[in-house]
């Protein structure tokens, strides 16, 4: 980001993801950046905010919900284990709907990283054949084309180790084919996936009774409520 603002590189804006993006990390990257760009000479435009924006999104959703990670995997690589890799796991963890556990890694640490568990590697790079260790490896942009998320969701349907749970997903979207033509495919796996996977109800954020302690309660008319809104 530093060198693409410092020199006046343009960003293409995103396409289909910023929809996705909570406006408040929008407002909050403009609002710190408003302070940064003058001190470092950076050009920021809609573009690069907004790509910053979805960055911090990103950020916010790390694939590691689940108390037990499954077995199977798909390692992400990227340069440094730490940008475009970032982007990529948000992207891919909601198609898999945790079939398998996502590892980020560099191209320096990537023979540490493959075992028998990998299914697939993602790579932002040109990777040898000889370091992949014979295990299907797919290209993905920053930002995933139309292209590579199909190339995905077609890998997916045909692993053994998501068909395994969620063999109907793949049996509906068959059905679905010799009937109609499937124009976002995307789109309708994903209702298939969250439809038979329901994510768990998450819990709720404790409330005020919750956070203050009884013997804190403030008494009608006696106590304003400044001291234990405070202390809560």
């Amino acid at each position: 980001m530093y060198y693409r603002t410092k020199y006046r590189i343009k960003i293409t804006e995103l396409y289909d993801e910023s929809g996705e993006t909570d406006p408040s990390f929008l407002h909050l990257t403009k609002k710190t950046m408003e302070h940064l760009a003058p001190k470092y000479d950076l050009l920021l435009d809609d573009g690069e905010l907004q790509f910053l924006s979805y960055y911090f999104c990103c950020m916010s959703h790390p694939n590691e919900t689940l108390t037990q990670q499954p077995k199977a995997k798909i390692v992400i690589v990227c340069a440094s284990g730490l940008g475009s890799s970032v982007y990529v796991r948000y992207q891919v963890s909601r198609l898999l709907e945790h079939s398998f556990s996502i590892v980020i890694s560099d191209l320096r640490s990537l023979n540490k990283v493959l075992d028998q568990n990998t299914r697939l590697i993602l790579s932002t790079l040109d990777i040898a054949p000889e370091y992949t260790k014979n295990i299907k490896t797919l290209r993905a942009s920053t930002i995933l084309s139309p292209e590579q998320k199909k190339e995905l969701i077609d890998w997916l349907l045909h692993e053994e180790v998501y068909l395994q749970n969620n063999g109907l997903v793949s049996d509906l979207l068959n059905i679905i084919k010799e009937h109609a033509v499937i124009q976002e495919q995307e789109k309708l796996f994903l209702k298939l996936n969250s439809y038979f996977n329901p994510d768990p109800l998450p819990e709720s954020e404790p409330g005020l009774a919750e956070l203050m302690h009884p013997m804190r309660a403030p008494k009608p008319g006696r106590t304003p409520y400044k001291k234990p809104l405070f202390l809560s």
